[in-house]
């Protein structure tokens, strides 16, 4: 006969239903969140410098900002040639937004998909973000790959 628990021993139970195995588990499923955040990351970056080199320079108007923590976002929207309205925003920055509402900022975008665009003045900051950002998620994958396989062979 079992137990209350439906014929379990409950010796799971007695480590919060986690095994070793699990824990094993969890390493690996958090290496490739980490991995893929990192080829996430770095995909951003190329579509930048592929944007500087490739791009189609427009205008967007600033038409709202959004304030969080401190940090203001400019929202930008411009008008490719196939006349759709599209949003572009900006990194964002401590105390004052890159734009103010009403105005102009260049931006580039991909003519073959116009909601791959960036704001001219934000290339840097965006950048800078996405490779911090790949780093870490890189780093954070490598921790946890040598994790992986010290638990896998002990």
């Amino acid at each position: 006969m079992g137990d209350r628990h439906g014929g379990c021993t409950g010796q799971g139970l007695a480590y919060g239903g986690r095994t070793e195995g699990g824990d094993v588990s969890a390493v690996w499923v958090s290496f490739a969140v980490c991995l893929w955040g990192a080829w996430w990351a770095r995909r951003r970056v190329r579509r930048v410098f592929w944007l500087n080199e490739h791009g189609v320079l427009g205008e967007a108007v600033c038409e709202d900002v959004l304030w969080s923590d401190g940090e203001g976002m400019s929202i930008c929207y411009f008008q490719p040639s196939n006349g759709k309205r599209v949003t572009v925003k900006s990194s964002r920055r401590p105390r004052d937004p890159m734009f103010e509402v009403g105005e102009v900022a260049q931006v580039l975008y991909d003519p073959a998909r116009p909601t791959r665009a960036v704001l001219v003045e934000d290339r840097a900051e965006s950048v800078g973000g996405y490779r911090a950002a790949m780093y870490i998620f890189f780093a954070g994958a490598t921790i946890l790959a040598i994790v992986g396989v010290i638990k896998a062979l002990v």
